[in-house]
């Protein structure tokens, strides 16, 4: 199975979200946060021959970066990464010893539905760097006044500063908060469906499901 730069971006991402990754035979490959707040799922282009797991994966990312055109080779109990005259065997890890980053079989879900829109990958560049230069915690889409925006702030300091881009229309009054720690998504862009309780990010790449933070207020 050769892993190209694609595959390698996706495999990144997923570590920003997940310590360890736990693969079944096929082409859909996924984690879930150590918090159980986000779950990311995405379909690659070539399937993988076999179930397998790797508890750091960070370290086996680290070890298809030390090849130009990686290859996996799938043995019993380890996979062979080659390329050419050098490899490095890597060994699976017992799924049990990383349950808590197996995706559940019932996943969330986003019905009833509240409001649907798009944003761009910008919008999260700008949004990304609003958070960095206002030192807040939060992300927030906000239906108000026939306006869905996307806020970065604080949501506990009702004087406090704060970014704004308005990025469709509703006639839905909400209040979707997440914590920004919870949206490690890949430069994207994304239509994203709003539920009672969580968010559904489709992506061009990989699809999240993100829950809200308790303080959220969904109509």
């Amino acid at each position: 199975m050769k892993i190209d730069k694609n595959i390698i971006n996706i495999l990144k991402n997923f570590a920003q979200n997940s310590l360890s990754l736990s693969v079944k035979k096929g082409n859909k490959i996924g984690v879930i946060s150590e918090s159980r707040n986000t779950i990311a799922e995405a379909y690659l282009p070539v399937p993988f021959e076999r179930d397998f797991a790797v508890y750091d994966l960070s370290k086996f990312i680290s070890c298809l970066s030390m090849f130009y055109e990686p290859e996996l080779v799938f043995q019993e109990s380890y996979v062979t990464i080659t390329d050419g005259n050098r490899s490095i065997n890597y060994m699976y890890v017992d799924e049990e010893l990383i349950s808590k980053c197996v995706i559940p079989e019932h996943k969330l879900t986003t019905d009833p539905q509240v409001a649907e829109f798009n944003i761009t990958s910008q919008n999260l560049k700008d949004a990304e760097k609003a958070l960095s230069v206002l030192s807040v915690p939060n992300i927030v889409f906000e239906g108000k006044d026939g306006k869905l925006k996307m806020i970065v702030c604080d949501v506990k300091v009702d004087s406090g500063n704060n970014f704004e881009i308005i990025v469709g229309e509703t006639d839905n009054n909400f209040k979707a908060i997440f914590l920004a720690e919870n949206i490690k998504i890949l430069g994207d862009d994304y239509r994203i469906v709003l539920g009672q309780g969580v968010a559904k990010f489709y992506g061009n790449v990989i699809e999240y499901w993100i829950r809200y933070d308790h303080q959220s207020v969904m109509n």
